[in-house]
């Protein structure tokens, strides 16, 4: 195998491009530590056990141990990210696109949610100045918060369109496993336009209509759920922030938020 190049990668693992014998260009996720490798290894399992007719996740064809360290080898993905489909494409079409990614969730009551939101909740304090927010978010009844398959990471970075078919990306274990954790990213995504921190070419309006079109399905409580979860969702990023740009994107949001409570 030969090293192509390193991709950008999440907090705890590094990505490489890497050119197989058997498979041409291949994917390498291999864990950061050993201490991580618990966490990727629950990633795996939730990549390479996604399975929807109208939905797909890139193919994994190796998976180990290397130096301690665990990884697995995946089907390189030739295609455009969503958030750059969002600004050459309708809003029509990204919608058409999203219900397809919505349809893959299958949700069950689970009776522990409320503890484990009161648990993350708690360990936000630990790193942040946000006392307003996470208290906002704290005095809240989190039991609508129903269970089910979750990406853990769903931004529009980590989906692919291909040939018109979506594809999931960098799955990722969550402390709540909910559609509520992956849509709630997908607000934070069309709301603030975190897949577009590094460019100029925010589709606003486009994302005001697909956003819009959302939340008019939305019952009054899930609303109240979305409008703490989506402050959550930028607060955890906080403790992976190393880059000013994506720094000045939390702090100015946040800061809004602090603001509006």
């Amino acid at each position: 195998m030969e090293v192509i190049q390193e991709l950008k990668g999440n907090s705890g693992c590094r990505v490489f491009l890497i050119e197989d014998e058997n498979h041409g260009l291949v994917v390498r996720k291999t864990s950061g530590t050993v201490e991580y490798n618990e966490r990727l290894i629950k990633q795996f399992f939730k990549q390479n056990n996604f399975i929807h007719p109208e939905v797909r996740s890139p193919r994994i064809f190796y998976s180990g141990f290397k130096g301690g360290l665990f990884y697995f080898d995946m089907e390189y993905i030739r295609g455009e990210s969503f958030y750059n489909f969002i600004s050459s494409h309708s809003p029509s079409q990204s919608l058409e696109i999203l219900a397809s990614i919505f349809s893959i969730y299958k949700s069950v009551n689970y009776p522990e949610v409320n503890g484990l939101m009161s648990e993350k909740i708690k360990a936000l304090k630990a790193y942040n100045n946000y006392e307003g927010i996470l208290n906002y978010c704290a005095n809240f009844d989190w039991s609508g918060v129903t269970v089910s398959n979750c990406h853990g990471d769903l931004t529009l970075e980590n989906i692919i369109i291909k040939n018109n078919t979506p594809y999931l990306i960098d799955f990722l274990d969550s402390f709540v496993e909910s559609s509520f954790i992956d849509i709630s990213k997908i607000f934070v995504d069309l709301m603030f336009g975190w897949s577009w921190r590094e460019s100029n070419n925010l589709p606003f309006i486009k994302n005001i209509i697909i956003l819009k079109e959302l939340q008019s399905s939305l019952t009054a409580e899930e609303r109240e759920i979305y409008k703490r979860l989506v402050p959550l969702q930028l607060l955890r990023i906080l403790p992976y922030n190393h880059d000013q740009i994506t720094e000045d994107f939390l702090t100015l949001r946040l800061n809004h938020f602090s603001k509006t409570l």
